[in-house]
Formats: C-alpha cells, sequence, structure tokens
C-alpha cells in the first residue's frame, strides 16, 4: 500500500498527505512540517543544477488571428533549440 492510500484500520486519508493530522508534529500544514520539508527537499533535488537561459530579447507579436499567434523576437545565444 502506497502512502496516500487508506485503509479499513486507519483514519480516513481524502486528502493524500502523509501528515494530514499532526501525527509528526503540530507544525504538519506549514513550510516547517515533516512533509513540506521533505517535498521541498525533493524539489530543490531534482532542479539541482539546472541552469536556466537568458530571457527573450525584443519580443514581438507579427500577427493574431482566432487560432494562432505569430510571435518573433531575437536569438538567445545559449538556447539549443526552440
Amino acid at each position: 500500500m502506497d502512502s496516500t492510500s487508506t485503509d479499513r484500520e486507519s483514519i480516513p486519508n481524502v486528502n493524500g498527505c502523509w501528515d494530514w493530522v499532526g501525527w509528526y508534529g503540530s507544525d504538519f500544514d506549514v513550510k516547517s512540517g515533516k512533509q513540506s520539508s521533505a517535498m521541498k527537499k525533493m524539489m530543490d533535488r531534482i532542479t539541482s543544477g539546472f541552469n536556466p537561459i537568458e530571457s527573450l530579447t525584443e519580443l514581438q507579436i507579427l500577427a493574431i488571428t482566432h487560432n494562432s499567434v505569430s510571435l518573433s523576437w531575437r536569438n538567445v545565444s545559449s538556447a539549443n533549440g526552440y
């Protein structure tokens, strides 16, 4: 059984939270709580080493129709593709 499932022996976990009733402390619903802290650490690890490219410059709207838009911008030197 995974951490978001319930069984007949426990309190229903309708929101899929790990600690929805405060078993791991009174800070279960804030940043310092075990669940929020664990999620933050996971996201930090996943995104570590990410180096965003520079922003687009001179973005212009060339044409707009009911189902499309044509854009133009100056190339970003660090982009590998668009």
